[in-house]
């Protein structure tokens, strides 16, 4: 399930025939990465920060992205950043 912050990389940029957004995949590019700003027609359509799409609501099409893998929440990060913290405390006091 995607939502709004997930970060996505795009997986496909083929043209879509006699589509008038097909001018809009030339602002993506396979393999990058992007951050989802909304999710929008009943969940088919993404919104990205970095770049826009021509459709009327600035979506592309879902099917083009997948989750980026190993994403970790800011409570996992400030855990392991907490845990380093203790480890080179430990170290100092020894």
């Amino acid at each position: 399930m995607f939502k709004v912050g997930m970060k996505v990389v795009c997986i496909s940029v083929l043209k879509i025939r006699e589509s008038r957004y097909n001018s809009s995949l030339s602002r993506l590019q396979k393999d990058s990465i992007y951050t989802i700003e909304n999710v929008v027609e009943n969940g088919n359509g993404l919104v990205l920060r970095e770049v826009k799409s021509d459709h009327p609501l600035g979506a592309y099409y879902i099917k083009r992205f997948r989750p980026v893998q190993d994403q970790y929440t800011e409570e996992e990060i400030e855990a392991v950043n907490i845990d380093e913290l203790t480890k080179e405390k430990e170290l100092i006091e020894i």
